[in-house]
């Protein structure tokens, strides 16, 4: 089995590609639910160990929106998304001029 921490640069640009699809679909589905026109950026790969996530992620008083994703079938693992509380904060105030989604804080 390949240890994933190794991969060759086209196998990386492989996953970025899967993800950059993968947020776009999630991007139009949010923008069809909510009337409003969500921007995305190409993600930015890191793969690291779980035990190395929590410095990936940054400060943990930071608000920030987050998602989680496991996979499955020839390549097992989890992928977590994050997006800044003042980048992902859904600063997509339409032309009728509504008000930008906010955050809440999830339940501890």
């Amino acid at each position: 089995m390949e240890d994933v921490r190794e991969l060759k640069e086209l196998q990386i640009d492989a996953l970025r590609e899967v993800a950059n699809i993968g947020a776009g679909h999630a991007a139009t589905a949010l923008s069809q639910l909510t009337n409003r026109r969500i921007m995305i950026s190409v993600p930015q790969i890191n793969i690291a160990r779980l035990e190395e996530v929590p410095d990936l992620l940054g400060n943990p008083q930071d608000v920030v929106a987050a998602v989680l994703m496991h996979m499955l079938g020839d390549l097992t693992g989890s992928c977590a998304g994050r997006s800044e509380r003042r980048r992902g904060s859904m600063r997509s105030s339409s032309r009728a001029s509504r008000r930008p989604a906010t955050f809440s804080r999830a339940p501890t």
